[in-house]
C-alpha cells in the first residue's frame, strides 16, 4: 500500500503545487519585544500537501506533532509530508548588534571601571534559537557579565588610560580578550561571535585625581632637581673659574718667586766673590801687615834694647838729666817715624809695643770666635791711642782703644752700608773683653738692618694702598 507521498509523487502533485498560487503558505512574521524568533504559529498541511515560502536571511523551524523538529533555509519548498498540523517559527539569521549600556566594574585594584561594548553576532543554530525565550534579553546578562567578570580580573591602570602614562593593553587586545570569553559560555550556544567593539572606557575619578597629583608633584620634584642640577652646575663651574684663577695666581707667584730667588740667588753670588774678594785682599794686607809688624817689632826691640843698654851702662844715667833722657827718647821715636809715621812706639817706657803686640793677639782671637768677622788693621792714632778695624759682612766697625793704662772706656763705632760712622753706647765692665765689644757691635748692626727692612716693607705697603 502506497504512502502518502508516493501517492502525490505518483500524482505529480510535488510539481504542481508550487505553481498553484492559491496553495502558497504566505505567513505573517512577527517578532515581538525585539527577539530574532517568532512565536510559535500553526501550519497545516493538506492532503495535496503544501508550498513553504522562506524569505531571504531568514530560517523556518517546523515541529513535528512528535515534537520533531527540522529547518529550511531561505526560498519556496514544497512539503510533502503528511497531512495535519504543525507549528512553524522563523528566526532572524542576518547579522545582530547587541549596545551594552555602560558597564560599571571594580577593578582588582578596587578602583572603579566603566566599559561600554557593542557585541556582533549572528544565528547558527536557529532550532536552539526557537527554543529559548527572551532570548535576546539573555544574550545581554551573559555579555555584561563577562564584561563585569574581565574588569574584576584586570588592574585600574591596566584597563584605563593613566595621564602621562602609555596604557598596559590596548582597546584591541581588550576586545579580543572579551570575545574570546564570550564564545566559551554555553549560555550564548547556537550564536556565533563576529566582532566586539569598545565605544567607551572610563577609570575612577578619584584615581585619575591621584595620578594626577602625582604628575603635578613629579614634575615639580623634575624642575627641582633640574634647578638644583643647574645651580649645582654654576657653582660647580664658578670653583673651577675660581681654582683655574687661583692656579693662575699660584704659577705667578712661582714664576715671581723663583725669579726673585734667582736674583737673589745671583746677588748673594755676586756679593760672595765680592766677599771673597775683599776677604782675600783682607788677608792679604793682614800678612803684609804681620810682616811689616815683626820686621818693624824686632827692629822696635832692638832700638829699644840698645836704648836700654845705654840707659844701663854704668855712669850713664848718673851723667844724664831729665831733660838728656827725653832726648834720647825723641831720638828714638824721631827713628821709628822715620819707619812708620803713624806709630809712636816709645814713651817714658817700653808699655806701647807690648800693648800693640796685646792687642793684636786679642783681635785675631776675637775674630777666630766670631762668624763673619773679619780682622782690617789696628793703627796708632797721632795721639797714642789705638784704633782697630774689623769688617761684619758688608759692614764696617771701630774700637778706639786709649793708649797706656787709661781708664778711659774704648768707644765703639759701626759704619752700615757704607754711611757715616755711627757711635754705639757699650757699657763696660770688669772683665770684659774684646769680643764682647764686637758682639755688641754686631747686636746694633742687626737691629739696625730689621729696622730697615721693617722701614721698607711699611713703605711698600703704604705706596700699594695709595695705588
Amino acid at each position: 500500500m502506497m504512502s502518502i507521498s508516493e501517492l502525490r509523487k505518483t500524482l505529480f502533485l510535488d510539481s504542481l503545487v508550487p505553481a498553484l498560487e492559491n496553495h502558497r503558505a504566505d505567513l505573517d512574521i512577527i517578532y515581538q519585544n525585539g527577539e530574532i524568533a517568532s512565536e510559535p504559529d500553526r501550519f497545516d498541511i493538506p492532503i495535496w500537501g503544501r508550498l513553504l515560502c522562506v524569505p531571504p536571511y531568514t530560517n523556518v523551524v517546523l515541529t513535528y506533532r512528535s515534537g520533531r523538529t527540522r529547518v529550511w533555509g531561505p526560498g519556496d519548498h514544497y512539503l510533502n509530508l503528511p497531512p495535519g498540523s504543525y507549528a512553524v517559527q522563523f528566526v532572524d539569521m542576518k547579522r545582530q548588534s547587541t549596545l551594552l549600556p555602560r558597564i560599571s566594574g571594580v577593578s582588582r585594584d578596587a578602583w572603579g571601571v566603566i566599559l561600554q561594548m557593542e557585541i556582533i553576532w549572528r544565528v547558527t543554530q536557529p532550532i536552539r534559537i526557537a527554543a529559548a525565550r527572551n532570548f535576546r534579553q539573555t544574550l545581554e546578562s551573559v555579555f555584561s557579565s563577562v564584561v563585569v567578570d574581565y574588569i574584576r580580573s584586570m588592574s585600574h591602570d591596566s584597563l584605563v588610560q593613566v595621564p602621562g602614562e602609555h596604557q598596559a593593553i590596548s582597546h584591541l587586545e581588550i576586545t579580543d580578550v572579551i570575545s574570546s570569553l564570550l564564545r566559551q559560555r554555553r549560555a550564548i550556544g547556537g550564536v556565533e561571535i563576529l566582532d566586539v567593539i569598545l565605544l567607551h572606557c572610563q577609570g575612577d575619578s578619584r584615581r585619575t585625581e591621584v595620578i594626577q597629583n602625582a604628575i603635578v608633584e613629579s614634575k615639580a620634584i623634575d624642575t627641582e632637581m633640574v634647578l638644583q642640577e643647574r645651580q649645582t652646575r654654576l657653582e660647580s663651574q664658578k670653583i673651577d673659574q675660581e681654582l683655574d684663577l687661583l692656579n693662575q695666581r699660584r704659577a705667578a707667584e712661582l714664576v715671581k718667586a723663583n725669579t726673585e730667588r734667582l736674583v737673589l740667588e745671583q746677588g748673594v753670588r755676586k756679593q760672595e766673590i765680592e766677599f771673597q774678594q775683599i776677604a782675600n785682599e783682607q788677608k792679604l794686607k793682614f800678612e803684609q801687615s804681620m810682616k811689616a809688624l815683626e820686621v818693624k817689632g824686632e827692629v822696635y826691640k832692638q832700638l829699644s834694647q840698645a836704648v836700654m843698654n845705654i840707659m844701663s851702662m854704668p855712669g850713664m844715667t848718673s851723667g844724664l838729666n831729665g831733660g838728656d833722657q827725653t832726648d834720647i827718647l825723641n831720638i828714638v821715636n824721631t827713628m821709628i817715624g822715620s819707619l812708620n809715621p803713624n806709630q809712636r812706639m816709645l814713651t817714658n817706657g817700653s808699655e806701647s809695643l807690648d800693648q800693640h803686640s796685646n792687642l793684636h793677639q786679642e783681635m785675631t782671637k776675637a775674630c777666630a770666635s766670631l762668624k763673619d768677622v773679619s780682622y782690617l788693621t789696628l793703627e796708632t792714632l797721632p795721639s797714642g791711642d789705638f784704633l782697630a778695624k774689623f769688617l761684619y759682612k758688608e759692614d764696617k766697625i771701630t774700637i778706639e782703644y786709649a793708649k797706656g793704662h787709661s781708664s778711659r772706656l774704648p768707644k765703639t763705632f759701626i759704619q752700615i752700608n757704607g754711611s757715616s760712622p755711627q757711635s754705639i753706647n757699650i757699657e763696660w765692665q770688669s772683665g770684659m773683653e774684646l769680643v764682647d765689644a764686637l758682639q755688641a757691635a754686631i747686636y746694633q748692626i742687626e737691629l739696625k738692618r730689621g729696622s730697615d727692612r721693617r722701614t721698607s716693607d711699611n713703605g711698600g705697603k703704604t705706596s700699594g694702598k695709595n695705588k
